[in-house]
């Protein structure tokens, strides 16, 4: 039985993804878990089985409050003073702005009221959001979402006139979906610096419990490399050889969008969806099995030789191409390996002849 449905506001599927992730983060918070949040479209309606009474909603501000005192702190220090506010800063890829950034968190959180107001589908037009000559909100910086055009090779300057703003209550939950919900790595090549972004949606609907297990596997942490540029078909591979891996997860897709600053200029030069269920069906038992896979991605497949690997691995899974390519995937995994090889004993009895064994079996059974 629904009790409350609360409507994420329609900016666009990546903003919104955040914003649902912010929703869940700050739900369960308030001790509120019995739900189901379905996707329609680029927006989400997440149906809620109890009551949100303001006792509920005092635990969850506490927890707002505890991160605008850490905010009030790193301004203080010019530093990020928790890990909250590092994995912004890493995800940020315009380092002038990140200071009126953690300034509009804390503001935020001052100004917010009640996550009710989101059971007003139309609160997007009532709060008047989007690109405004008078800013009346928060900007939405472009981690936070790819607005300033088409997701596709969406060129802006950075001293674009007309900002794209969100009221308080959106940008504060989108910036909880960013730390809590997503997968950041941040990587540098030359001049250009990419923050690459990772969430797991569901396809069609998924429990308040699932989206908690994805937050999980992603919460607060982030990963930093140099001198590399990452295939987008490589970054499911990566995020989900980390952490704990949930093999019973189904009707989930993956989001992935990669931010790029180049100069004077930012763009999101890349934006993709698709189905992650095979390829989260493959890790998490190659996890199993090849219990140093983390490691074997830390030490050897964090190159640009090793990123295009992990792209084939993954176009392979999703092409259905498994049966087809598995055994020419797998050598070149193994001799990449091996030239690179340190010291893990998993490979000397023979990983690609595991990951052959465990992706074919897969693939028969899919």
């Amino acid at each position: 039985m629904v009790t409350t449905r609360l409507y994420t506001p329609g900016h666009n599927l990546v903003t919104d993804t955040l914003i649902m992730h912010g929703i869940v983060r700050y739900l369960l918070w308030a001790g509120v878990s019995k739900g189901v949040v379905r996707r329609i479209g680029d927006r989400f309606v997440i149906d809620i089985e109890e009551e949100i009474s303001k006792d509920k909603e005092r635990k969850a501000i506490n927890q707002l409050i505890t991160i605008q005192r850490a905010g009030v702190k790193t301004i203080e220090y010019d530093k990020p003073t928790t890990k909250f506010f590092e994995k912004i800063y890493r995800a940020n890829i315009n380092e002038p702005v990140f200071w009126n950034w953690v300034r509009s968190i804390v503001d935020s959180i001052t100004k917010f009221d009640t996550i009710l107001i989101y059971q007003d589908p139309d609160h997007k037009i009532k709060a008047n959001e989007g690109r405004r000559r008078s800013r009346t909100g928060a900007t939405v910086y472009l981690p936070l979402g790819p607005l300033y055009g088409k997701y596709e090779y969406a060129d802006y300057n950075v001293k674009e006139g007309v900002q794209y703003t969100m009221c308080s209550s959106c940008f504060l939950m989108a910036n909880l979906g960013l730390v809590y919900g997503s997968y950041v790595l941040r990587t540098q090549k030359g001049d250009k610096i990419y923050s690459i972004i990772l969430n797991l949606i569901p396809s069609q609907e998924a429990s308040i419990v699932d989206i908690a297990l994805i937050q999980r596997a992603f919460e607060i942490q982030y990963k930093e490399e140099r001198d590399i540029e990452v295939p987008i078909l490589a970054v499911p591979l990566i995020a989900l050889s980390y952490g704990e891996t949930l093999y019973g997860f189904e009707g989930m897709d993956a989001i992935v969008w990669i931010n790029e600053r180049s100069g004077n200029f930012q763009r999101v030069p890349y934006f993709t969806t698709f189905n992650v269920d095979k390829v989260y069906k493959v890790i998490s038992v190659i996890k199993i099995e090849v219990p140093d896979w983390p490691r074997i991605i830390e030490d050897y497949l964090l190159t640009e030789d090793g990123l295009h690997i992990l792209a084939y691995i993954t176009e392979t899974i999703l092409g259905e191409g498994v049966k087809e390519h598995i055994y020419t995937l797998t050598r070149l995994l193994e001799a990449y390996v091996r030239a690179n090889k340190k010291d893990i004993p998993n490979i000397s009895r023979g990983l690609g002849g595991k990951i052959i064994d465990i992706v074919d079996s897969l693939a028969r059974s899919a």
